[in-house]
């Protein structure tokens, strides 16, 4: 993660234009790390810049967040990448969901299940197994 947050600066430094894909490795690379704040960091970074995160930056840095258990990131990261349309997918909700679920927050992953319906996203096998770990973590 370090290396990949050194090569970026180093692209920045060089003036050189990163693409998603640069930014989406970086956090990728945080997020196998848990660093959550690097990984929410680059995302603000791609929204000012109108880099535009895809569903794969965004998926990877809320990953990162329920690696180190920081569910209500998870859901900020969600919502923020909302609000500027990005174009998410299951893979993002499934991270969403499996953050509350570590915590035994049923009610949040259930919300959950019904915001991606409301994005017409249709929930997987992945997102009803996590819904119902947190039903069995609560208990």
């Amino acid at each position: 993660w370090d290396r990949a947050l050194a090569l970026l600066s180093e692209v920045r430094l060089q003036r050189l234009n990163a693409s998603p894909v640069t930014y989406s490795a970086t956090i990728t690379a945080c997020e196998r790390a848990s660093l959550w704040a690097s990984a929410a960091q680059l995302l603000d970074v791609m929204h000012q810049t109108h880099i535009g995160p895809s569903a794969v930056s965004c998926a990877a840095a809320i990953s990162s967040c329920h690696r180190s258990s920081e569910w209500r990131c998870a859901i900020g990261m969600l919502d923020a990448a909302r609000s500027v349309s990005t174009k998410l997918d299951i893979v993002c909700y499934n991270a969403a969901i499996a953050s509350v679920e570590q915590s035994g927050l049923w009610r949040w992953a259930f919300w959950l299940l019904c915001r991606a319906r409301q994005d017409r996203i249709a929930p997987d096998t992945i997102s009803y197994n996590a819904a119902m770990s947190s039903c069995a973590k609560d208990a």
